[in-house]
C-alpha cells in the first residue's frame, strides 16, 4: 500500500514501514481476537499459548465458549497489546 500511495522515499522509508508494520499487525490481531470461537471451530487457535498458560485459559475453555474471568483477562491483555500497536502506527 505504501508504494501504491506513493508514500515511499529514501527519507521516509524506514519510518513508514515501521508505522505500516505496526498497523497491519494490529489489524490482523484484532481480526484474530474477534474470531476466537469461530477459529476454534476451524481447528485454529491464534492466541499465544504462553499467554493462555499465564492467564489459566485452556483449549477446553475456548471449546466450551466459556467467558471465564481468566478468558476475559487474557483477551483484555491481547486487546491492549493490539491497541498499543495501533497507537504505534499513528505516530
Amino acid at each position: 500500500m505504501l508504494y501504491a500511495c506513493g508514500e515511499v522515499s529514501p527519507e521516509t522509508m524506514d519510518a513508514n514501514f515501521r508505522l505500516s508494520d505496526a498497523t497491519c499487525s494490529a489489524l490482523q490481531l484484532a481480526n484474530f481476537w474477534q474470531d476466537v470461537r469461530v477459529d476454534w471451530g476451524k481447528d485454529r487457535v491464534y492466541l499465544p499459548q504462553d499467554d493462555m498458560g499465564r492467564f489459566g485459559v485452556s483449549d477446553e475453555t475456548i471449546a466450551a465458549g466459556a467467558a471465564t474471568a481468566e478468558f476475559r483477562a487474557l483477551m483484555r491483555f491481547e486487546v491492549d497489546y493490539a491497541r498499543g500497536l495501533f497507537e504505534q502506527g499513528c505516530r
